[in-house]
Parts: C-alpha cells; structure tokens; sequence
C-alpha cells in the first residue's frame, strides 16, 4: 500500500499582486529597475488636444468627490470649476511638480504629459512654486491675503500637509519611470537649490520623509487607479510607500512587508532580525484608518525573529490601511527610521489561509485531510474528484463528491477531513472549493493520490443485514467483461428466483446496487454473484 502526501502553504495575498511580482525582497537599484520595467511605456495622451489630452483626464483623476463638476486644486485645496481651463488667467493650470525645466523642457517629451506627476493648480500659487525644490520651511504663503498652508524662501517649496506625501511619492515615481531615459535620467539628491536644465531635483530626504508621514489617502489611490486607466501604467509608492525606503535606504533597518492574516491579526516582516523589547511595544506600531495602536505585538511569528505579530482592532475586507513603525531596534541596535511606512492589504477575496492538504488511499477508501491557519467569512469546502478520462483539465471533469462547513471567521488553525469510499483504482486527483460566504470561490492545489486497491471478483454482505425493505450489494470486477455478462440473482430459501438485479456486462471496478424487497415476504434470502466461472453468494435477512 503507498501513502501520497502533498503538504501545500499559500502565502496570504498581499500588494504584491501581479503587477509588482519579481519585487519581493528586492532593494537598492535592483528593486529601482524592476520597477521601471514595469512603469516604462506607458500610453502618452497630448498636452493639449481636441481629442483626449491631459485637461481631460486631470478632470477626472483630481475630480472633487464632492462635486463632479469641480477638480481639487494640489497647493490650495480650492476646489474650482473644471471647466475653467486656464480661462485667460482666472480658472487653473496645469502643475509639473518635477519641474519641466529640470530635464524635459518640450512638450514632445514623454515626461511633460506624463499624468502621474501632473496635477491642478491654482495659477498664482502656481506661479509662485514656479521650479522650486521641495523642502521645509520658509515664509508662510498667501493667496489673496489668504493663507494656504505652504511656505517658501529663495529656493525651496513646502506643499501644505495634506499633500506633502502626495507630492513625495510623485517625485519618487519620475525617479524610476525615467531611469536611464535615452534623454534624461532624472534623480533626487540632496543639495539644493538644483540649476535648471540639469535632470536633479531636492531635496530627496525630506521628500523621503514626506512619504512617511503623510500616507496615501483615498483620494491619491483613486487618482493612481484613474491614470492606470488612462496610461496603463501605476505610481509604485502609492500602492507601496515602503519602496521607497527600500531603494534609498536599503543598508537601513526597514518594514519589508506587512500582511493581514486575519481581520484582526497582521504580520510585520522587518528587513533584519529586531530585539524582543522594541518590537513587542505596541506603542512603536500605529496604523490608519481608526485602527491605531495594535492591542499586542510578538515577536517571531513563525520562527522568524524578522517577523512581528500584531494583533489589532478588526480591519475591513477589501480595504488598505497604512501602517507607521518607530523606535525598534535591529538585534545589532540600530533603530528604524522614524515613522517608517508599509501598505497592508485585507483581501476581500478568499481570506481562508490553508496550510495543508493531503490525501491518502487504505482499504479501498481515500481519505482526505487539511488545516487552515485562519479563516475569515469561510462559508466551507466543496470536496470535488477528477474524472480519469478529464485528468488535469481546468474544469471539465470535476465532479462534487461532498460538502464540509467551514468556521466562518477564526484566526486559530482548524483541520477538515473528508472520505471518498467509492474511489477509482489507480491515480485519483482531489481539490477543494473553498467557498465565501457571499459565493466568491477558489480552488486549491491538486492533490494525487494513489489507490493500488487489489480488485478481484467479489461479493461484499449485504448492509444493512437484517434490512426492511431496502438493502445494498456491492460487487467488484477486476477486469471489464467485455465477453460475459455479470450476473446478480435473489433466491429464497426454496432456491426460487425472485429478483434479477444485474445482467450485463460490467467494467472493472467495484459497483453498488440496491435491492427493494418491498413486495417479498419476511425470511432469509440469496444473493447469487456469476462472472464467467466465478460463483459467490451471500446470504440476508428480510426482517418486516
């Protein structure tokens, strides 16, 4: 007899969807590159145009939610109407925050129409900003004698707060898109100010820090998914602010990945292993969104001493929060940048994390077995049987063998098992359904599992025995009786016929038959089983 077990583990979705795969545990100029392959080429639209240029689709991407009609002006905040392009001066204009002056200075080049760092403006302050570098401090800025919340001095620009992040992370993005360009290699740097017609812009570690403390809100999201829209490329710190630190500060302590395991429990991975007392202070950890500080934090989730498990207030599926961590030290002391950023993802999709699956074959029987780690809105598990004639098809074949009924929400492990007591002789395949409560579905791996079950002519006893008035046979061939029928009588104890219940030819395998013996009498029964020169019988009893 052989045992086949396949143990399986499915790493929790995170942002590290499709798009940014080859990512994972990437830094320096090496996560830089990656990057870029996947932003570069994007779908360019005019500056200005009768057709769809860039006023058409800032109309859309910076629409006020509160006013269809309106776009949100980046420095002010005004919302104005979006109609009102330019307007000789009195409606609004169009912001290169990486200044075009600073290596793309004609509207042919690909950077001057590029959305991602494009943004509404109010013209005065606009033309205030004019090509400044970004960085704290300065005078208070006026509009109309009224205060906008930026200031500015000879040769820098603070952005009011609620955009600073906005602006880092689209400063961050022409960094990457516009790595090693045929014409022009833009990078942050430090010192500033930066001449004009140089491809340099500040001031990079207060942009750095910008990301950090102001993480992305929805507008920001939503304005990222409208441009992916349009030019079927994403700003990469937007969907993961962590990036950032990943590529300019890759020898520092950092957040590498954060996942929801559950609605309540969330996985920080640092990029080196922390000490216990740092990381097990809940008070370092804070995330968006109303969750704040975890309720608890341990240290090494799995083994792993570069992996912390938060527990918190309970998250919402489908939603992105932002966690900000402080004050922890590496093993080697050396402390994390303040406020240091990572996007968590909670799946809305199937956020049941099954960790094994396995399958073996005893007795003519497979049994089934699995363990999640956690469950969120698991509805339960369709058990399904490829077909052999089928195997290893996407969907065709499948058959549903059963049904088993999930925990709903549970953040401790669970096990399942399931029994096939009709498999086939040979190579089976099985996979799970696993089913949401509100009916979105996934499959599991396939598990294979070997049945060397030795069939040879038989007749099992009739179960159940005594029976009224209905009972079940069970009768095997080894080999398909292409040349003879099978054959399976009743008799009663005079030796008369009462039933015919096959008369066919039958294919090797094991096969079940019910006999009704509503219409006989009381007493002890026959069952006589005939395959060529096999004879077998078996003996019952009616009992009404």
């Amino acid at each position: 007899m052989r045992y086949l077990y396949l143990f399986l583990v499915l790493i929790p979705f995170t942002l590290f969807s499709q798009y940014y795969s080859g990512a994972e545990g990437l830094y320096g100029d090496n996560l830089k590159l990656v990057l870029h392959n996947k932003i570069k080429g994007h779908v360019r639209y005019p500056y200005s145009s009768s057709s769809t240029d860039v006023w058409d689709i800032l109309k859309d991407a910076d629409k006020d939610p509160n006013n269809s009609a309106n776009v949100i002006l980046v420095y002010t905040g005004y919302s104005v109407n979006a109609a009102q392009e330019y307007n000789n001066g009195n409606g609004w204009n169009r912001e290169h925050t990486w200044a075009k002056s600073h290596g793309f200075p004609n509207e042919s080049d690909t950077a001057y129409t590029d959305i991602h760092h494009l943004k509404p403006a109010d013209i005065s302050t606009n033309s205030d900003r004019g090509n400044l570098d970004f960085d704290n401090g300065g005078n208070p800025h006026y509009d109309n004698g009224n205060p906008t919340g930026n200031y500015y001095d000879s040769d820098s620009w603070e952005p009011r707060d609620a955009v600073k992040g906005d602006v880092a992370r689209m400063m961050l993005y022409m960094t990457v898109r516009y790595e090693s360009s045929n014409t022009y290699d833009l990078e942050l740097v430090e010192n500033i100010p930066t001449s004009t017609g140089t491809p340099y812009f500040g001031k990079k570690s207060t942009l750095l820090a910008w990301n950090r403390i102001d993480p992305p809100d929805d507008f920001e999201m939503n304005r990222n998914e409208v441009i992916y829209g349009y030019q079927n490329n994403r700003n990469p710190f937007i969907d993961h602010p962590e990036f950032a630190d990943r590529i300019y500060n890759e020898s520092s302590l950092l957040v590498e990945t954060t996942e929801a395991i559950s609605l309540t429990e969330v996985v920080v991975t640092f990029s080196k292993e922390v000490d216990e007392a740092t990381s097990q202070n809940a008070a370092n950890y804070f995330i968006d969104g109303g969750i704040g500080n975890p309720v608890s934090a341990s240290r090494g989730y799995n083994g792993d001493n570069k992996k912390v498990l938060l527990t918190t207030a309970t998250l919402t599926a489908g939603e992105i929060y932002f966690i900000q961590v402080s004050n922890v030290n590496s093993l080697t002391k050396e402390t994390i940048i303040d406020n240091s950023i990572s996007a968590i993802d909670v799946d809305s999709g199937l956020p049941v994390e099954l960790v094994a699956f396995t399958g073996y074959a005893d007795n003519n029987e497979v049994f089934l077995n699995w363990s999640t780690a956690t469950e969120t809105n698991n509805y339960g598990f369709e058990i399904e049987r490829l077909i052999p004639d089928h195997r290893y098809s996407a969907d065709a074949g499948w058959e549903k063998l059963g049904f088993v009924e999930g925990h709903g929400n549970t953040s401790s492990p669970k096990d399942y098992s399931f029994v096939d007591s009709n498999p086939a002789i040979g190579n089976i395949f099985y996979r799970l359904k696993q089913i949401d409560v509100d009916g979105t579905f996934d499959y599991s791996p396939i598990v294979e599992v070997e049945n060397n079950f030795e069939l040879k002519y038989s007749l099992s006893q009739n179960y159940p025995n005594p029976f009224n008035p209905t009972t079940v046979l069970e009768y095997s061939v080894p080999e398909s009786s292409a040349g003879n029928n099978v054959v399976l009588k009743v008799y009663n104890s005079l030796g008369m016929e009462v039933a015919v219940l096959v008369n066919d030819k039958a294919e090797a395998g094991i096969h079940k038959i019910t006999f009704d013996a509503s219409d006989l009498p009381s007493g002890i029964y026959l069952f006589s089983f005939q395959a060529g020169d096999k004879r077998i019988t078996k003996k019952g009893i009616l009992l009404k």
